[in-house]
């Protein structure tokens, strides 16, 4: 087969297979390919790039399995269809044993606006589902909301399955009403998820696009 010449070393190492990566064995010696680590990096699961629709959703299919240990959903330009009069807020439920969990969820939510120093905090440890935002989302032109959502362990079957969540959110006061809401997600049981889904109270998404990211920690 091929071989790939060590220029000025007399040798030459053979060539490695997909997915591997070349590194030295030693002064003198041939080189030698392995194959990369599961563990120290983020690995891209998965896009889903909307429009028009209910509901995003992410499961076993996505790669929400035993090999990763924890997962990030990176949701960019996400648009509404209803403003948010009455409010429309933004939330997320899990799946396990087949179905989705409508109770029993815990969440802590501080908005900070770009207008006031005050932080705003909304709480449950009773909801339906786990609510991303303090206030609502807009949905005119330019009124949009980006987030980063950390899923950890939700294979596990000992804990309590938790999120952190941070994002970025116009509501339907527009620019001037700005602001970053970050905050902890619950359920209320421990065995593991199966599934996961993101919707608005209020009728469903315009557009946007949601991204999955798994990390295996060894």
């Amino acid at each position: 087969g091929s071989k790939f010449n060590i220029r000025g070393s007399g040798l030459v190492g053979s060539l490695g297979t997909d997915g591997q990566h070349m590194l030295s064995a030693g002064a003198g010696k041939t080189n030698v390919f392995e194959t990369v680590s599961a563990g120290g990096g983020w690995v891209h699961l998965a896009t889903q790039i909307i429009s028009s629709v209910d509901l995003c959703e992410f499961d076993t299919d996505d790669g929400i399995t035993s090999s990763y240990d924890c997962y990030k959903i990176l949701i960019n330009n996400l648009h509404m269809e209803t403003d948010g009069d009455p409010p429309n807020q933004f939330v997320m439920q899990m799946k396990t044993g087949g179905s989705y969990v409508t109770s029993g969820y815990g969440y802590g939510t501080d908005g900070l606006f770009i207008s006031q120093s005050a932080h705003i905090v909304t709480y449950s440890t009773s909801a339906a589902h786990i609510r991303f935002t303090k206030d609502s989302t807009g949905a005119a032109s330019g009124e949009t909301t980006n987030w980063e959502v950390t899923l950890w362990s939700p294979l596990d079957t000992d804990n309590t399955k938790m999120i952190t969540f941070v994002g970025t959110v116009i509501n339907q006061d527009g620019a001037a009403a700005a602001r970053s809401d970050h905050g902890v997600g619950i359920s209320n049981f421990a065995t593991a998820i199966e599934a996961v889904k993101f919707f608005p109270t209020v009728d469903g998404f315009d557009s946007g696009t949601f991204s999955l990211y798994g990390l295996a920690l060894a």
